[in-house]
Formats: structure tokens, C-alpha cells, sequence
């Protein structure tokens, strides 16, 4: 879906958003700073933990476990990542920061855009760390829907 995006410091641009997902633990490793990562609250990768039960998060201060936290911990972040087709011809360069409402996004690669902030909280899923399958996914995508629909009815 085509969505007008207001960037900062720039004109406003025309973005292909594709969808929405977690980030992975490279992807956070390789792709953000301490400092991005830090948003205050712990936060869950996508990425599986060492064991079946557990999913790579991020703490408040920006470290990633790897070990990861309890896939049924309520207590953990949901913080998405916009997948966008078309970074470079809507002129848009890492380390940009757009608006969609009042949601603001930093792009972090030549397809993502990091959601600044926590939007929600949500346990990963009752059952294991598989991403795909999982209730972290439903929830990311139901955020996603309602993003799209806001954008629609704007």
C-alpha cells in the first residue's frame, strides 16, 4: 500500500510499505546503535533464545540477550519494524525519521524503518519462539492493520 509519509527536515515523499515484523538479532546488532536500542523498556527480537522457550529481547539500556527472555513473559515490548519497498527512490537514506500519525520511524536499513517507541506489550506466545507461528506475530500484524487503516481513512 502506497503512504504518504511527513519526513523530518525534507519534503514529504511517497513510501511502499509491504508489512511489519520484528526485528532479528543481527538486524539489532548490526543495524542500531546502543543508543537507538535504549528506548526505556524492554523489548522482544523475533530471534529464538537458547531454548524453546525463550526469544532474544532487548533491555531498557539498549543490550540484547541472547540467552532471551520467557517466551509467556507478559511484561516485554512490542516495538515494529516497517518493511518498505521503495527507500531509495522515495528519496528516503538511513538515519531518516518519518512520521505516519503519530508514530514516529527511523529508517535503519534499505527496507526497514524502526518504530521509535514501545507501541504495546505482549507475551511472545504460550508456546515456543517460533516467530512465524507465534502471538507476537498476530500482534504485530493486527498493529500493522490498524496502522494501514488510520493511513487509509487519513
Amino acid at each position: 500500500m502506497k503512504t504518504k509519509v511527513e519526513k523530518l527536515v525534507r519534503e514529504p515523499c511517497e513510501v511502499e510499505i509491504t508489512g511489519a515484523t520484528l526485528l532479528t538479532v543481527d538486524e539489532a546488532n548490526d543495524l542500531l546503535t546502543v543508543e537507538d536500542r535504549a528506548c526505556g523498556s524492554w523489548w522482544w527480537l523475533r530471534s529464538p533464545g537458547y531454548c524453546e522457550d525463550a526469544a532474544v529481547d532487548v533491555d531498557e539500556d539498549g543490550f540484547v540477550h541472547v540467552f532471551g527472555g520467557t517466551v509467556r513473559g507478559y511484561s516485554v515490548g512490542v516495538r515494529p519494524a516497517l518493511q518498505i519497498e521503495n527507500l531509495a527512490s522515495a528519496n528516503l537514506e538511513i538515519g531518516d525519521e518519518f512520521y505516519i500519525g503519530e508514530q514516529r520511524f527511523k529508517v535503519i536499513s534499505d527496507h526497514l524503518a524502526l518504530c521509535d517507541l514501545i507501541v504495546g506489550y505482549s507475551r511472545f506466545d504460550s508456546k515456543g519462539n517460533d516467530y512465524e507461528n507465534s502471538e507476537i506475530k498476530a500482534y504485530v500484524d493486527h498493529w500493522f492493520e490498524e496502522l494501514m487503516n488510520w493511513v487509509a481513512e487519513a
